[in-house]
């Protein structure tokens, strides 16, 4: 049996004890049948003692596992305050990015494709001379400054005060024994577009090299859990709907650091013998927000993110246990950060109360 808290041991020893009762047994024979210390059951079924995952392993094969009210399977992140979200939000979006890029550039087709490209001047299509050479490319000052100068242009095309796009030092290539295939054609995948893929990644992932047989950047934990209790607030918000590399206008202050990949839109889906993987910093549609309420009177929220572009996977963060006294004052914080109505604060009072919850600075009469 999985690692098992105090709570899910109260509600296992709870349920042998009622399955005991049932056959006209009581707690002290429970203890003798499974060898257990009769002061320790007690303690346990008051969340203050927990048995081992054998012991408690032993108990569930004998009366099963208790059940517990309709709850929600969810795969997410999982942060322990609502300061912990916002303040991780633009590391962990970053992560996410790297993680699919590294997911890209891993695959042979992708590898293949950026590779045939280029030809290098003495060992012509051997594939480990040219990743050596673009390689060592990326760690070119004046390649660096140019991305730098890039990265500028992209993000004053998003603020309307666009400048003039930086020219690619085309003749950098040659410096490095490569000659560039698609330099006189306008495909629609061509190798400048690739490589600056590769150099968002190597900036998110500086340890990465093209051609890594082991590559592992940090990325999000997704914890498999089962969300229980009332849904004091069930809110959904579209975020913005333009369809454009950062299209979340209210989430842009977390996410404008991020490189951005493409030089002009195009599909790799006719060169590609596996689906694209996108390749764009998390771009949201849509958030939906549900708050829980357990019958230990915890509480328990869950953010959706999804987006309307089908290769982009959804996200899920739960933040668990806000404070019970101050959780007003928490929401408040994601409110303003996802920019919601300033009704929401009056559904969750009236759904908190509805469920038999602590409203903080109402009267009870």
């Amino acid at each position: 049996m999985s690692s098992i808290n105090r709570k899910e041991t109260r509600l296992i020893i709870q349920h042998a004890i009622a399955a005991y009762k049932e056959q006209g047994k009581n707690q002290k024979q429970l203890a003798i049948d499974f060898e257990l210390e009769p002061t320790r059951i007690s303690e346990a079924k008051e969340g203050k003692h927990q048995f081992t995952s054998s012991q408690l392993q032993e108990l569930v094969d004998k009366f099963g596992y208790p059940r517990r009210k309709q709850g929600k399977y969810v795969k997410a992140e999982l942060c322990s305050s609502i300061d912990e979200l916002l303040s991780s939000f633009e590391s962990t979006s970053k992560q996410r990015l790297s993680k699919r890029l590294t997911e890209l550039f891993s695959r042979k087709d992708y590898l293949e494709l950026f590779l045939s490209h280029f030809e290098h001047f003495k060992y012509g299509d051997k594939q480990d001379s040219i990743v050596l050479a673009i390689n060592t490319l990326c760690e070119d000052p004046s390649l660096s400054k140019w991305f730098k100068k890039y990265k500028k242009f992209r993000s004053s095309e998003r603020s309307c005060f666009s400048s003039e796009q930086p020219k690619f030092p085309t003749d950098i290539f040659k410096q490095y024994s490569l000659y560039n295939r698609s330099q006189d054609s306008f495909s629609g995948a061509t190798p400048i577009q690739l490589l600056i893929r590769l150099l968002a990644l190597k900036e998110l992932y500086p340890q990465y090299q093209l051609g890594m047989k082991e590559a592992n950047p940090l990325s999000p934990i997704e914890y498999e859990i089962v969300l229980i209790g009332d849904v004091v607030l069930n809110s959904s918000l579209r975020l913005i709907n333009y369809d454009n590399l950062y299209s979340n206008e209210y989430l842009l202050e977390t996410l404008e650091t991020l490189p951005c990949t493409s030089v002009i839109d195009f599909k790799l889906t006719d060169h590609l013998s596996e689906p694209e993987i996108y390749s764009h910093p998390d771009s949201w549609g849509d958030a939906n927000l549900s708050l829980y309420l357990n019958g230990q009177l915890e509480y328990h929220l869950l953010i959706e993110f999804s987006s309307d572009h089908y290769e982009l996977t959804n996200r899920n963060v739960i933040v668990k246990n806000i404070d019970r006294t101050n959780f007003l004052v928490e929401l408040e914080k994601v409110r303003k950060w996802l920019h919601m109505p300033e009704d929401f604060m009056s559904e969750i009072k009236s759904n908190v109360a509805k469920a038999g919850g602590y409203v903080p600075g109402a009267m009870i009469i």
